[in-house]
């Protein structure tokens, strides 16, 4: 996160465009701004007046990254083991038919 006066990216934010781009497309209801825990209540010039509400949401997009990245990485090893189920399955299978041929070939059709 950049505060102003960093110069970490040449195409970072400052807090201020950053709280300025929250505000714009966060919904407004009676005056006040839908869904954020704490507002001032209007863009502020004075980029002091949003930044624990900017701090607050690069912490909860640093929480979400984590959990999405954990759920990834729990879905990638699901799917490997569902490939694994697959491939047993198929092989049982296989097997299942060929002992079902082999007892009607030696016990009759009705086997």
């Amino acid at each position: 996160m950049c505060e102003e006066g960093d110069s970490a990216s040449s195409n970072s934010l400052t807090v201020e465009q950053l709280n300025n781009l929250v505000l714009e497309a966060v919904p407004r209801k009676k005056g006040r701004y839908v869904g954020l825990a704490r507002s001032t209540g209007g863009a502020s010039s004075s980029s002091s007046a949003h930044y624990p509400l900017v701090h607050e949401l690069m912490e909860q997009i640093k929480t979400k990254d984590t959990e999405i990245e954990f759920l990834k990485n729990d879905n990638a090893e699901i799917r490997v083991e569902l490939q694994q189920n697959r491939t047993t399955m198929e092989q049982n299978n296989v097997l299942t038919q060929t002992l079902l041929q082999k007892f009607r070939s030696r016990f009759g059709e009705d086997f």
